[in-house]
């Protein structure tokens, strides 16, 4: 994962929408209850950016973990298509994860297959 600016040429090229996608986190937004029953919940966001297009996706969680956000982004990636490139602060989830996926990035790319 990539954390930083992004410049002129990668918002210049024609690709497909969410290639190149930003990422970034928004809440926690509290629910709040609409009957007597109704317990208030927190809600996160997680908003996926297409960089080239500015087309966004929003996806609803419930809490911070590393295991929810690697599900939300296999929703993500099933549901818009596969990512060339991944653009995101440093937020904790987004450094574990970052942490998680590094050897197996070097794995699958290195000159053993």
């Amino acid at each position: 994962m990539y954390s930083g600016r992004f410049g002129f040429n990668q918002r210049l090229q024609q690709v497909k929408p969410f290639t190149i996608t930003g990422i970034d986190y928004a809440g926690p937004i509290v629910k709040g209850p609409r009957g007597r029953s109704v317990i208030p919940c927190l809600i996160n966001i997680y908003l996926f950016i297409c960089i080239p297009t500015r087309f966004f996706h929003f996806e609803l969680n419930s809490d911070l973990t590393t295991e929810t956000f690697l599900l939300e982004f296999r929703c993500f990636v099933a549901f818009r298509g596969p990512i060339r490139e991944m653009h995101c602060d440093f937020g904790t989830q987004f450094t574990s994860t970052s942490r998680l996926l590094t050897p197996f990035y070097k794995l699958t790319h290195s000159q053993l297959f």
